[in-house]
């Protein structure tokens, strides 16, 4: 087994213990009325642009988004924005436009050395959906910058709801030698609900988990519990764009 994998077998195991011991939240500024205007800015060009099978309103938020003076929080946002552009391309199957978008995300994010448990979500994150596009030399070192981040995001706060997110996909793209298995994968996601759940927190992330535990079920023939997770889902994000696949394949 090479050496990048027990790196991440050994931080998927840390990852379990922590999920174990939960520590008092961190408070961040993501559920400022700044940083939610933001969130609603960009999500709302997300969503327009996928109704409208064009980029373009992305592409116009992301110049103000973009142009937005420097500080830790509007910094976060531009590596968000990257985020979902490069999401909408992904689900768009541009994977030249996608990857350009990843490495723009990582490098606005890995430009300052902060201490913040969002930021190193959103880079775990954002390794995780980069790990699609790469080969097998270049797969385990992306992997281990995955965990590094999902780890530590875990470490300074272990019940922010996106660190979960990040651990889940850890372990949803780790190779078959190294995974803790589909039930880690779910617990990690469903704790992430929860969490969005009880702190009524209104930043990102959330849908995502949604997003990833109905694709786990329904991969795994289990419809109907994909079918009663969609229905949740849809309570909370009655108009997320995300789950347009999912209702015509639970119709």
């Amino acid at each position: 087994m090479k050496l990048q994998y027990l790196i991440i077998l050994l931080v998927l195991t840390l990852l379990s213990c922590a999920n174990n011991d939960r520590k008092t939240s961190v408070v961040t500024n993501l559920n400022s009325e700044k940083s939610l205007q933001s969130l609603q800015l960009i999500d709302s060009a997300f969503s327009g642009s996928m109704m409208a099978k064009s980029d373009s309103l992305l592409v116009t938020v992301g110049d103000a988004v973009l142009r937005t003076p420097e500080d830790p929080d509007s910094k976060y946002w531009k590596g968000y924005y990257y985020y979902k552009h490069a999401l909408y391309f992904f689900l768009k199957k541009n994977n030249d436009e996608t990857l350009v978008l990843i490495n723009k995300g990582i490098q606005t994010l890995e430009a300052d050395n902060l201490v913040n448990t969002d930021y190193y979500a959103l880079l775990s994150i954002l390794y995780g959906l980069k790990i699609n596009f790469t080969d097998m030399i270049e797969t385990p070192l992306i992997a281990e910058k995955m965990a590094h981040y999902a780890e530590v995001s875990l470490a300074i706060d272990s019940v922010n709801p996106r660190a979960y997110l990040a651990a889940a996909m850890l372990n949803y793209y780790a190779p078959p030698s190294v995974s803790k298995g589909l039930q880690f994968t779910i617990d990690n996601l469903t704790s992430a609900i929860t969490l969005v759940e009880e702190q009524k927190d209104f930043s990102w992330g959330g849908n995502l988990a949604y997003f990833y535990l109905i694709n786990l079920y329904l991969s795994t023939g289990k419809k109907d519990l994909a079918k009663e997770w969609l229905t949740r889902a849809l309570k909370q994000y009655p108009n997320e764009k995300l789950f347009d696949d999912f209702r015509r394949k639970l119709a």
